[in-house]
């Protein structure tokens, strides 16, 4: 055969069975090739399948906003969603965000940050891990994976964890306050389940620190209730006068004996209504327990 220009047309026919098992072999690769993109495009076009390839290798690698939100690196986090915006959908291997790692990780300048470049309302605040726990679960989840707030003492511990609970409570959408997870767990349900031992840790904290508190207060006060009712240079034998009364430095000292013990008594009186108080999850004991060392630390 010939083309148009007058050139011969070599046609090569399978002249051995080498040559024809050598087809058959293309075929048959060529088939399977074409039955794998076909199961292949079937399973992105079904929407039961849960990520295509694409967005289940985007799950599979910690991407570094995710490792600067869970470090608290917050203009890492800036920087990177200022470029590259599409990075608040990077999720970790059991579907968490980049807002759910910040609050699992109690990053305060992060979460500030994330509410400042998106409303309330966003989807952001809306996504929920494998598990189906929201923001709220994590801000209410405690363990030893939880990174401790930098105060000393189980109580004060317990009041950090309260006061961020609170806060992010107050800035999320509300239909997420009474959202179950997958063991039928609301917010409030975990929070009180895994800050138990916090709680009771933060109650033995507690009562020793006042008990320690209380006797210290209680030798301040002796002293000073034994310095206000004494004179100090004694009495005037003849007139029974004191010998220092026309000193003015013994009116500022009988006043200062005077609040020393007023202070120590009020400092007592808290630390003992401290001892005698029950300890729950909501108490404002650390308050008291503060305001005893201020009471007690200005008397001196």
């Amino acid at each position: 055969m010939y083309d148009k220009k007058g050139r011969a047309i070599v046609i090569k026919h399978p002249t051995d069975e080498k040559d024809i098992c050598d087809e058959s072999s293309e075929e048959d690769s060529s088939d399977e090739e074409f039955e794998d993109e076909k199961s292949t495009s079937s399973k992105m076009d079904d929407p039961t399948t849960p990520d295509n390839e694409e967005s289940s290798e985007r799950i599979k690698k910690e991407s570094a906003v995710l490792i600067a939100a869970k470090y608290g690196i917050v203009e890492v986090v800036a920087s990177i969603l200022e470029r590259f915006p599409v990075a608040i959908y990077d999720r970790e291997s059991d579907s968490k965000n980049i807002l759910l790692v910040t609050v699992e990780n109690r990053h305060l300048q992060v979460y500030k940050h994330l509410l400042k470049i998106h409303p309330r309302e966003s989807f952001v605040y809306r996504k929920l891990d494998k598990n189906r726990n929201n923001a709220l679960h994590y801000a209410a989840a405690y363990g030893e994976h939880i990174r401790p707030w930098p105060v000393p003492g189980a109580a004060l511990q317990m009041q950090w964890e309260i006061k961020w609970h609170e806060y992010v409570e107050n800035t999320m959408p509300s239909v997420l306050y009474l959202q179950t997870n997958n063991d039928g767990h609301t917010p409030k349900d975990n929070f009180s389940n895994t800050h138990k031992g916090l709680i009771k840790a933060g109650s033995e904290w507690l009562f020793n620190t006042a008990t320690s508190c209380s006797v210290v207060a209680t030798l301040i006060a002796t002293v000073a209730f034994a310095s206000s009712t004494t004179v100090p240079g004694g009495n005037d034998s003849t007139s029974g006068k004191p010998t220092l009364g026309k000193n003015p430095v013994l009116e500022v000292f009988a006043f200062s004996s005077l609040i020393a013990l007023c202070f120590s008594v009020t400092s007592l009186i808290t630390f003992l209504a401290i001892l005698t108080s029950r300890h729950h999850e909501t108490t404002d004991l650390p308050r008291k327990i503060l305001l005893g060392w201020i009471i007690c630390c200005s008397k001196r």
